[in-house]
């Protein structure tokens, strides 16, 4: 178990060493990546242009050296449990700023994700893959993909606000791989802002959930598609 606790954001900033761009968060630079349970990130400002070197790579008028943010080291089993990030700041991120990957539980609340657009068909600014738990409260800009679970085990996705994105909140095959609550996507405030090509954009959708979920009391606007459902998988509906 660790606490990995800053004095801040803004006042503790960890840049990359060098540059590693790949469009994998398996081969390519983490700021933190973390292979463990029981770990919480608190009080940092992790900024993936570290303006001494130069990749090149230019995105939101930041040259970008970090393929990820924080992100949990992907292995066989990816057993990873109580992960809790907060009072984090995550910016100029070429593919994932952060990104939990578990089939444990995380709580990811109150952080600055900004600037996460190296690849409009990869980027998301916050992903949970396989785990469960509650993304709330943080703030995202200037990304394709805000905030997006992929066969989650019940993911409560509260109060964020999401400016400048192609898709605001997501979630895809919802609790296929087992799990005990079902998602929830509720008071969030979410607009579109410039366009990054792509697909239509859309404020929250649900793809292939084999649980229903709940969407409600949310704010959406500028969007193609404010809210859609597609497919269903097993028994469930939208």
């Amino acid at each position: 178990a660790l606490t990995l606790s800053g004095a801040g954001q803004g006042a503790s900033i960890i840049t990359p060493a060098a540059s590693n761009i790949t469009n994998d968060p398996i081969t390519g630079s983490a700021i933190i990546r973390i292979q463990s349970s029981d770990v919480h990130v608190t009080g940092f400002t992790l900024d993936g242009d570290n303006t001494a070197i130069t990749s090149g790579i230019v995105r939101g008028g930041a040259d970008i050296d970090a393929t990820s943010g924080i992100v949990t080291a992907y292995d066989v089993s990816e057993n990873y449990d109580n992960l809790e990030i907060d009072h984090v700041t995550v910016e100029n991120i070429y593919l994932r700023g952060i990104e939990a990957r578990m089939t444990g539980t995380m709580n990811i609340h109150d952080n600055t994700v900004q600037n996460v657009q190296g690849d409009v068909n990869l980027s998301v600014a916050i992903f949970n893959r396989d785990g469960g738990g509650t993304i709330s409260s943080n703030t995202v800009s200037g990304t394709p993909d805000a905030i997006n679970a992929n066969h989650s085990r019940g993911t409560q996705f509260l109060n964020n606000t999401i400016t400048d994105a192609q898709s605001g909140i997501h979630t895809d095959n919802s609790r296929d791989s087992g799990g005990t609550s079902t998602d929830l996507i509720e008071g969030n405030t979410i607009s579109r802002g410039n366009e990054m090509g792509g697909p239509p954009s859309r404020g929250i959708w649900a793809f292939v959930p084999y649980q229903n979920g709940t969407c409600q009391d949310n704010t959406i606007s500028g969007f193609d598609i404010g809210i859609g459902a597609y497919s269903q998988g097993g028994a469930a509906g939208a």
